[in-house]
């Protein structure tokens, strides 16, 4: 990192500990610390859920390992592991360390059980890999129902038919070291910075749907990630 870009991101670290979200009192802080009751099934704590026993046939695909969580899709999986968390939320913010282990790639997906226009009620994503940070609306770009059925019946699509929904900024996140991810969601607007260095702001309006129901960490087949302290403050029930 230059020296400029170290003094930006002390700064923006240190305005972070200054600021109303990291004094507000979370929604959900989970640091991993805990032992599983089981090396064959997944007991990740209250709250967490998977898609091993659907899409993996009971594959262990997420463990709690030296106080983190550890994601990794199973060969046997034809979907990526995800590990989802329920919350009720509108305006939000989200805070995380990961780590690239194989695949360098995940992404932290908001979604809605109750939506009805999106395919599984996606909302909105963010996706991380060591070269890129982008941030999408996908209730109303790639999983728009209609889009979605179009897409899956063959019809092919690129990223310049979803301009309006999605962007990107280039990034250089290192493998195998830990890093900081945080992600604002407040009315139309999202943000996500990386280690207070590599940030990617848009406006969409399904970022203003009104509810998140819950939250997923994603990891692509053959991948792994690790993630850490999880944070997760409303930002529509505290006062600025």
């Amino acid at each position: 990192m230059s020296s400029a870009r170290r003094v930006e991101s002390v700064f923006v670290c240190c305005m972070l500990a200054l600021s109303p979200v990291a004094t507000a009192n979370p929604i959900l802080t989970d640091d991993f610390e805990r032992a599983e009751s089981g090396l064959a099934v997944e007991d990740l704590g209250p709250g967490w859920t998977t898609n091993s026993a659907r899409r993996a046939g009971g594959d262990k695909q997420a463990s709690l390992v030296d106080g983190a969580l550890a994601i990794e899709t199973s060969p046997r999986a034809d979907h990526g592991a995800v590990v989802f968390y329920k919350v009720d939320l509108d305006d939000l913010i989200l805070s995380l360390r990961f780590k690239f282990e194989r695949g360098h790639r995940f992404a932290v997906n908001f979604s809605d059980s109750r939506l009805k226009t999106a395919h599984a009620g996606h909302v909105l994503g963010v996706n991380i890999t060591p070269r890129s940070l982008t941030v999408e609306d996908h209730m109303n770009g790639k999983f728009d129902k209609a889009v979605y059925t179009r897409r899956k019946a063959g019809e092919k699509m690129t990223e310049a038919d979803f301009a309006a929904f999605w962007r990107r900024t280039t990034a250089d996140i290192a493998p195998d070291v830990w890093h900081d991810l945080e992600v604002t969601i407040s009315g139309d607007t999202i943000t996500a910075v990386v280690d207070g260095e590599y940030s990617v702001t848009h406006a969409s309006p399904g970022f203003d749907h009104p509810t998140k129901s819950q939250f997923s960490f994603v990891v692509p087949m053959k991948k792994r990630v690790v993630i850490d302290d999880v944070r997760v403050w409303s930002t529509s029930e505290r006062s600025l």
